[in-house]
C-alpha cells in the first residue's frame, strides 16, 4: 500500500469505517495488566513510595467537584528517567473503593502505540483506540508496536458512548504514559482537538467520584497545560498533584542497574535517576540521545537571535532556583521534576544533561568559553578521582560562576571531610570559606576562614546542588557498606 492511499484511508469520516464492536473487548474489570519485561530490574523507590501514591490517588478518588475540585496525579522526569515503570506500579496497585470492583486501565501515547501527528485532529479517538487495544480479549501481555499496528489496520472507529456504556459506573482508573506527545496541548494557541480530548477525561475519569485520571509528561510543563484544558472557563487551571518520582539512595540498588558503575559519583552524575542510570548500560536505547540533539539543533538554529544566551543564563538561574521561567521548551524534557513549593513546580538537573547542554548550546563572546569551563565542570564530577577533592571544588566553581557570572574566584577551600584550612587566609580577601562534606551544623569561623554550616552548603548549591555534594556521595557509600 502506497503512501498516499494509506493516508486516504486514515482521512476517511469515520462514519464510512467499520464500528468497533465490544463483544472483541474483554468486561472493563478484566483488563489484563502489562508485564513488565522479564529482563528489567526491579523497581527502585524509596520506602513508601508506592503507598503514598495510592492513599493520593483514593483521596482524591474520594471527592467530588460539588465538595472541591478533583486534581488529577502526575509524574513528570526527564526522557528515560522511568516514568513508565512507575506507572507500571501504580498500575499494580490494589486499589480499593467502598468495596467495589475496581478497574485500572492502562494507555500509552509511547511506547508500542505512539500518537500519531494524524491523530492530533482527533486525540479522543486517539485514546478511544488505544483502551480498546488494551481491553482486547486476544491482547498480547508485553504488546510490541506491530501488535498495535495490526489492531489499526482493521481501520475500526471506536464510538465515545460505546466506551463509555462499556465503562459502566464501576470505579476506574485511566493511566495515559506520555500525555505530552500530545504535541497540540504544549502550542500557544487554544487547541478546540486538546479541549475535546480534556473535556472527556474530566466527565469520565475526573468529576464522578471513584474515577481517576494518573498521566505522565517528560516536560513538566504539560501539568499546567493541561490543567488550564480542564477548566478553561474557570479564574484559574485545575489543579494537577506533582507526584516526585523516587531517586536512587543505596548504592547497591545502583550497582544492579549498573553493573560496572564505579561509585557513588557516577550515580549523582547521572541524577540518581534509576532509569536514567540503567540506560547507560542498555545501549539499544537510542531514542533519548536523538530527542536531545534534535531539541539542541533546534534550539541553536530555528530560534531567534539572544535566544541562546537567554537560555544560558535561565539554565544557570534554574540551577539555584528551581524555577523554570525562562527556559526554551526545547528544554524542558531534559530536566527532572522535583518538588512543588506552594504553587511553583520546582525542578533539578542532573550533570549528565546539563553538560551536554552546556557543549551543545551555540553560544559567542565569553559565554563560549565560560560555558565550555561549566561542561567540564560537570564532567569532573563523574571523572575526578576518589577522595582527591577535586569533584568537590568543580562543583563549588560551578555553582558559584551559576551565582555570580564570574570567571575567577579566589578564597575558598574544599574539603571531601572534615578537615579544616592548613593555612591562614590572604589579607588581601576580603572573606574566605571552607566548605567540608563532614560540615558542622552551623557556621562556624577558624583562622580566619568562615566554615560554612550544613545549611549554608545546601542553601549554596540550591534545588539542584544539593544532590550533588559529598554529603550525598557518603550517604550512598554508606549504604554500601551497612
Amino acid at each position: 500500500m502506497d503512501d498516499e492511499q494509506e493516508q486516504g484511508e486514515e482521512d476517511q469520516p469515520q462514519k464510512k469505517r467499520p464500528k468497533l464492536q465490544l463483544d472483541t473487548l474483554v468486561k472493563a474489570i478484566e483488563i489484563k495488566p502489562f508485564k513488565v519485561k522479564g529482563d528489567a530490574p526491579g523497581f527502585i523507590c524509596q520506602r513508601d513510595w508506592v503507598e503514598n501514591a495510592k492513599h493520593e490517588i483514593e483521596v482524591q478518588m474520594a471527592l467530588t467537584d460539588k465538595l472541591r475540585r478533583v486534581a488529577p496525579l502526575a509524574i513528570s522526569r526527564c526522557s528515560r528517567g522511568g516514568k513508565t515503570r512507575a506507572l507500571y506500579e501504580i498500575a499494580d496497585m490494589n486499589f480499593v473503593y467502598k468495596q467495589r470492583p475496581f478497574k485500572v486501565i492502562f494507555a500509552t501515547f509511547s511506547d508500542f502505540s505512539e500518537i500519531e501527528p494524524h491523530e492530533y485532529e482527533d486525540p479522543v479517538q486517539a485514546l478511544l483506540i488505544r483502551i480498546a487495544f488494551v481491553a482486547l480479549k486476544d491482547r498480547p501481555d508485553e504488546p510490541e508496536p506491530d501488535d498495535f499496528l495490526d489492531f489499526c489496520k482493521r481501520r475500526e472507529y471506536v464510538p465515545e458512548a460505546d466506551i463509555e456504556k462499556w465503562l459502566g459506573d464501576t470505579p476506574a482508573l485511566l493511566i495515559l504514559d506520555e500525555l505530552n506527545n500530545l504535541t497540540p496541548l504544549s502550542s500557544e494557541t487554544k487547541s478546540k482537538s486538546v479541549t475535546q480530548f480534556a473535556r472527556f477525561i474530566k466527565g469520565n475519569f475526573i468529576t464522578p467520584r471513584g474515577c481517576f485520571f494518573v498521566f505522565s509528561s517528560h516536560v513538566v510543563s504539560t501539568l499546567q497545560k493541561f490543567g488550564n484544558y480542564l477548566d478553561p472557563s474557570e479564574a484559574s487551571e485545575r489543579d494537577v498533584i506533582l507526584q516526585e518520582l523516587p531517586l536512587i539512595d543505596n548504592l547497591r540498588d545502583a550497582r544492579n542497574l549498573k553493573a560496572n558503575l564505579t561509585g557513588a559519583r557516577e550515580a549523582v552524575y547521572y541524577g540518581l535517576m534509576p532509569g536514567l542510570l540503567y540506560d547507560q548500560s542498555n545501549k539499544s536505547v537510542k531514542a533519548a540521545g536523538v530527542k536531545k540533539n534534535t531539541a539542541m539543533t533546534k534550539l541553536n538554529t530555528e530560534s531567534s537571535p539572544g535566544t541562546q544566551s537567554s537560555a544560558f543564563l535561565a539554565v544557570l538561574r534554574s540551577l539555584i532556583d528551581g524555577n523554570l521561567r525562562g527556559m526554551p521548551s526545547l528544554l524542558h524534557a531534559l530536566i527532572d521534576a522535583s518538588h512543588t513549593d506552594g504553587e511553583i513546580r520546582k525542578i533539578r538537573w542532573a550533570p549528565y544533561h546539563l553538560r551536554f547542554v552546556f557543549q551543545e548550546l551555540d553560544l559567542e563572546g565569553d559565554y563560549s568559553e565560560l560555558k565550555s569551563s561549566m561542561a567540564e565542570l560537570c564532567h569532573q564530577v563523574l571523572t575526578s578521582k576518589a577522595a582527591s577533592g577535586d569533584a568537590w571544588e568543580c562543583l563549588f566553581v560551578l555553582f558559584l560562576i551559576a551565582r555570580k557570572n564570574i570567571t575567577r574566584v579566589y578564597g575558598y577551600q574544599c574539603k571531601e571531610g572534615k578537615h579544616n584550612a592548613a593555612q591562614g587566609t590572604d589579607s588581601d580577601i576580603s572573606l574566605s570559606y571552607v566548605m567540608k562534606g563532614l560540615a558542622p551544623q552551623t557556621e562556624a569561623t577558624r583562622k580566619g576562614w568562615v566554615i560554612s554550616g550544613e545549611t549554608d552548603i545546601q542553601e549554596f548549591y540550591g534545588i539542584s546542588g544539593m544532590h550533588w555534594t559529598p554529603n550525598k556521595w557518603r550517604e550512598l557509600l554508606e549504604t554500601d557498606q551497612s
